[in-house]
């Protein structure tokens, strides 16, 4: 380690500790904000001393801290409160202390780094290093003034950097900040691709996006891409039917793509939240899409518990990388027409637990092109269901003008339709009798009984 660096990280350990033998107070703080970690040597001793004595329920002062490491010790805890100046820059002394230990911690990687001879090994100290710099470290504590100034300076500035949809509706029915993880959950072939990678192009005119497509190849995410933008039919681009026309299109529209930061990540293995939160890192990603969560490595015996640590890494790696998160989900198979719900999230309940919204795609009518966009959870806003007209031809998504009542209104009318003529169908289908036939006395009808009454009567 560089000597200068040491300085300032023995400075910054004496700063801290020092400051809490002079005003003990600051003791809960110590231990709340720093970790053994923190600290080398001698240093971390002292610390570990305070804590134990802190847990004990037992005053912290330079006697009860001597006690505990032994009266050798002495001469030392004096002279840190004596090379401290003052407690009232605590704050500071902890700030320091944390980067210099980080960046002592990333140095000591960066060497193990270079003697490496496996990939395996180098991988698992990259993905170290990059958890140790986007790790927030040790609990950051508020106070009620800490909370009402923050509050003040929040919303006296400028609007919070809400994520915008390509269809403002769920925009303003939802509100996606930053470091929130979003489900977007569907059964295969419900649109959930189309629909995020026409949300991943909107967004990249302003925003770094990274989607992660862990089942569609590039290429194929390419011509939906260029389809959607040129309003040309995907199975003429997928044939090379193009016309001279069309070509001229598609040059206009791909210098316009070329201009946006759209990054399509392919891996021909495995690939870890590890490996997505160190790609976010190196390009600089605001957007993250992941399609889809259940093909990612995790740890776990079963897909159960595999899930459910993928679906906690991906929580914690939105909390951490200030990114907009979104990750796709698979459904439960269920019956045609089913509507989806949060219970019908694949393979682990953490899913429901971790995200702050999840929104459902599905297709009510399998005659209809329309899908439904409902949101079953909202931490912060309000539940909705939208109904979108998807154009399979060119994998693109618009309002439709109708409501999801008014969808409603008209699959019950279709429902009752359909069962006319299912009642038709089998009455027209039953066989007849010819008309000479004669009926059975369990058949008689009513009349004749009558007439039979009326005949005995007169006899």
């Amino acid at each position: 380690m560089p000597v200068a660096q040491t300085d300032r990280w023995l400075d910054a350990q004496v700063g801290v500790l020092g400051s809490v033998l002079i005003s003990p107070e600051l003791t809960p703080r110590l231990i709340a904000e720093t970790a053994e970690t923190d600290y080398r040597g001698q240093y971390r001793l002292v610390y570990q001393a305070i804590r134990a004595v802190f847990l004990d329920g037992k005053p912290v002062d330079p006697i009860t801290v001597r006690d505990k490491l032994g009266p050798e010790s002495a001469s030392f805890l004096m002279q840190l409160m004596e090379v401290t100046p003052t407690a009232a820059n605590f704050d500071a002394y902890v700030a320091a202390c944390r980067a210099q230990a980080k960046v002592s911690r990333l140095q000591e990687l960066g060497a193990k780094i270079v003697a490496a001879d496996s990939l395996d090994f180098m991988e698992r100290l990259v993905a170290s290093a990059s958890e140790l710099l986007i790790d927030s470290g040790r609990l950051e504590v508020w106070d009620s003034t800490k909370l009402a100034l923050d509050f003040v300076e929040r919303h006296s500035g400028p609007a919070p950097d809400f994520l915008e949809w390509p269809i403002p509706d769920i925009g303003r029915a939802c509100d996606v900040e930053r470091s929130d993880l979003v489900y977007i959950a569907g059964i295969p072939s419900s649109g959930k691709t189309a629909f995020t990678l026409q949300c991943a192009n909107y967004w990249s005119a302003k925003l770094r996006v990274g989607y992660f497509s862990l089942e569609t190849k590039q290429s194929k995410l390419a011509d939906r891409q260029m389809s959607a933008a040129t309003q040309i039919p995907l199975r003429t681009i997928k044939r090379n039917l193009l016309s001279p026309e069309q070509w001229q299109t598609v040059t206009a529209a791909g210098s316009a793509m070329s201009k946006k930061h759209l990054y399509v990540i392919r891996s021909r293995e495995q690939v870890s939240v590890a490996d997505i939160r160190a790609c976010a890192m190196a390009y600089r990603l605001d957007v993250v899409i992941i399609d889809y969560v259940q093909l990612l490595a995790g740890d776990g015996r079963s897909d159960y518990e595999r899930v459910t640590n993928i679906s906690m890494e991906l929580h914690r790696f939105a909390q951490s990388s200030n990114c907009y998160v979104i990750g796709l989900s698979q459904l439960k198979r269920t019956e045609d027409g089913h509507e989806p719900g949060k219970s019908d999230l694949r393979s682990s309940g953490q899913l429901e637990q971790d995200a702050d919204i999840i929104m459902f795609l599905h297709q009510p009518r399998k005659e209809n092109a329309q899908r439904v966009l409902k949101c079953d959870k909202n931490k912060e806003g309000q539940l909705f269901k939208l109904v979108m007209d998807f154009d399979g031809a060119t994998q693109c998504f618009t309002k439709s003008r109708i409501s999801f009542a008014e969808m409603q209104r008209a699959m019950r009318a279709a429902a009752r339709d359909k069962k006319a003529e299912q009642r038709y169908e089998e009455s027209r289908l039953m066989p007849k009798l010819p008309a000479s036939t004669p009926v059975p006395e369990e058949f008689e009808t009513e009349g004749d009984l009558l007439n039979e009454n009326n005949c005995s009567h007169e006899r």
